[in-house]
């Protein structure tokens, strides 16, 4: 049993060194900013990256590795050049990753964010119609008056053209929807795609099986501005790592267990 664990545990890492080495930029250009912080606890994380997502591929972003103390939870990111970061930390069993969900600024601020917003967009996203993929779950949503962006998780768990039976399609996405004549609308143009996975392709199914990734847009959205240094940026790791934040082990299969039951329920005989 443990050379089998072992040896999942390296796949796991292996999986994971190849979505780091996928988003690293050779040449990449260097500056003079910096973000430092504090890590909390320091035993859980063990690596903290900074991500520049200013390419044509936001899942390909230039990765800058920063300075990491285990005992204090202490980090520096340096060489940094100008634009907005998000930070990744290595953590066991996989990453958490920041996603800049900050929505555009209203034109102007005459109404507020409200709870029957925050209920209509997630109905919205919950049951968007099926196309490629089957299922699309919001992750986080932020928004105000005018503005909305949220973070979704969409699969594809059934067979498709070209690919292999069981093979699985896992994508992140940034949508932005805009508050219009008294409902919110996704915006057709404009949305970002943080992750892309596809099982056979990027990696074993039984690696991506058990890989755990991640988001959380407290760790997005840090903007370093004429070679400056952030210096307050200070993140508590959650006691409980669950699927609400992203992929966990096996969560893929659990959600495609549940909506295969929802579509039976759908079926009128």
């Amino acid at each position: 049993m443990r050379g089998e664990g072992e040896a999942m545990s390296g796949l796991v890492a292996g999986a994971l060194a190849l979505l780091v080495l996928a988003g690293a930029a050779p040449g990449a250009t260097t500056g003079t900013g910096s973000i430092s912080g504090i890590i909390m606890p320091p035993s859980r994380c063990t690596r903290v990256e900074a991500l520049l997502r200013a390419g044509r591929d936001p899942r390909k972003p230039q990765v800058f590795v920063g300075e990491y103390d285990g005992k204090t939870g202490a980090f520096r990111i340096a060489n940094l050049p100008d634009g907005t970061y998000d930070l990744r930390l290595t953590v066991p069993g996989g990453t958490i990753e920041g996603a800049d969900l900050r929505p555009d600024k209203p034109s102007r601020d005459d109404r507020e964010f409200s709870d029957e917003d925050r209920k209509e967009i997630l109905e919205k996203i919950e049951n968007y119609p099926e196309s490629y993929l089957d299922i699309h779950r919001p992750l986080y949503l932020v928004g105000n008056g005018y503005h909305a962006k949220a973070l979704v998780e969409g699969i594809r768990y059934r067979e498709f053209h070209s690919g292999k039976p069981g093979e699985q399609v896992w994508r992140v996405e940034i949508w932005l929807y805009d508050y219009h004549y008294g409902g919110w609308v996704k915006r057709q143009h404009g949305w970002t795609v943080l992750a892309r996975v596809r099982t056979n392709v990027d990696m074993a199914p039984e690696a991506f099986r058990d890989l755990m990734r991640l988001f959380d847009p407290k760790l997005g959205g840090i903007d370093v501005r004429d070679g400056a240094a952030v210096a307050d940026v200070r993140y508590e790791i959650p006691e409980h790592l669950d699927m609400r934040m992203g992929k966990t082990p096996g969560s893929i299969e659990t959600q495609a267990a549940e909506h295969r039951k929802k579509k039976e329920k759908e079926i009128v005989y």
